[in-house]
């Protein structure tokens, strides 16, 4: 998969929130809360993976947990409703680990792609085009 095509201070002028990020930016998160749940964006931008997670605040398990193979770009988009970020045609897999699945892979390439758009104000919002 090739290198993801996003711009950094898109997701923070989005998300309004600074990332988190090790020594070799191996993945870039955010963490959003909003009225009780928080959702965790981990963008992997060698893999070309995008990570979400959302969980309520007073707990650590998962509510729902998938990861996006972002076959497109990563675009900030502004309208009268909001801001949001949308992923262009992306595929839905379980996590970033898909491929060691038995058959995954194979799939995956059958799998029709989507666009994804990312909101956080007022309400956190996960849209599939």
């Amino acid at each position: 998969m090739p290198e993801l095509r996003w711009n950094k201070t898109d997701f923070i002028e989005c998300f309004g929130v600074l990332p988190e990020t090790d020594e070799y930016e191996t993945y870039v998160g955010y963490t959003v809360a909003r009225r009780g749940l928080l959702l965790l964006i981990t963008v992997r931008p060698h893999e070309s993976v995008v990570e979400l997670r959302l969980q309520r605040e007073d707990r650590s398990e998962d509510i729902i947990h998938f990861a996006l193979l972002v076959e497109g770009t990563v675009e900030f988009k502004r309208e009268k409703w909001g801001d949001f970020l949308r992923l262009s045609r992306c595929r839905v897999v379980i996590d970033r680990f898909y491929y060691m699945c038995e058959g995954s892979a194979d799939e995956q390439r059958q799998n029709q792609a989507v666009d994804v758009e990312l909101a956080v104000d007022p309400d956190l919002r996960v849209t599939f085009v």
